[in-house]
């Protein structure tokens, strides 16, 4: 039986039936002779499409300025439920900003290209793998004596925290990355070293979380599989935590 393929316009009015309703999904599709998996589909993509247009016009407002560095904004990406994600490249280089749920604040990237391509985000820095991606606090607290107390205030994800985040890093990026813009990627360098002597400092660590019934056996096994996932070096420590009782009736 081939699948019946609705118009540009079938999927506007159905988009628009969920987002102006309260009623659900279900009711919707059914009376509109839709599949409910395909309406959610269809409302998820329209949603992320429309946070992605609101971050880039936003986004562009404050870095739009990095155009003349030769820089162009390639993709916005609303998909992840953790952020929002707008990144500029060049010839050389990338610069990404991000609008984080999980962090709660805007951060901004800077990034050298591999081969033409972004670089994988290092989940770990070990000496045998060099690392690509800094952010701009990094810069930040290379360049201004003040950092520490500058960076603590970059914060919040309300409407105008987010905007003054935002006019906050250009500002940063205007007076400290002008290198950077023009294709010096030596600052990069210095930024390995700093990320490097940060790690050196604080060690990694790997928690591994065990509930407080856990046997030794099992806090043992637990520990050794952690071992296995990361790179020499990374200590992996085990803790425990409280299972609630069940109340007896």
């Amino acid at each position: 039986m081939r699948r019946r393929r609705y118009s540009d316009a079938e999927k506007a009015h159905a988009i628009r039936a969920v987002i102006d309703s309260s009623r659900s999904v279900v009711d919707i599709a059914s009376e509109l002779g839709v599949g409910a998996g395909t309406l959610r589909r269809w409302v998820r993509t329209y949603r992320h499409d429309a946070a992605a247009e609101v971050w880039a016009e936003q986004v562009e407002r404050h870095f739009g300025f990095i155009d003349r560095f030769g820089f162009v904004l390639t993709s916005v990406d609303a998909s992840n439920l953790w952020e929002v994600r707008a990144t500029y490249r060049s010839e050389r280089a990338a610069l990404a900003v991000i609008r984080s749920v999980e962090f709660q604040r805007v951060e901004v990237q800077l990034m050298r290209l591999i081969d033409g391509e972004l670089p994988e985000y290092p989940i770990f820095v070990v000496d045998s793998v060099a690392v690509n991606t800094f952010y701009v606090d990094d810069l930040v607290a290379l360049r201004r004596a003040d950092a520490d107390q500058v960076l603590a205030r970059q914060h919040g994800l309300l409407a105008e925290e987010v905007e003054d985040q935002l006019t906050f890093w250009s500002d940063a990026l205007r007076e400290h990355g002008q290198d950077f813009l023009a294709g010096d990627l030596r600052v990069l360098d210095e930024l390995e070293r700093l990320v490097r002597d940060r790690t050196r400092q604080y060690p990694q660590e790997v928690v591994v979380w065990l509930p407080d019934s856990a046997s030794a056996e099992e806090r043992a096994h637990a520990i050794k599989r952690a071992q296995a996932d990361v790179p020499a070096g990374v200590t992996v420590t085990a803790r425990r935590y409280r299972q609630a009782r069940r109340r007896e009736l």
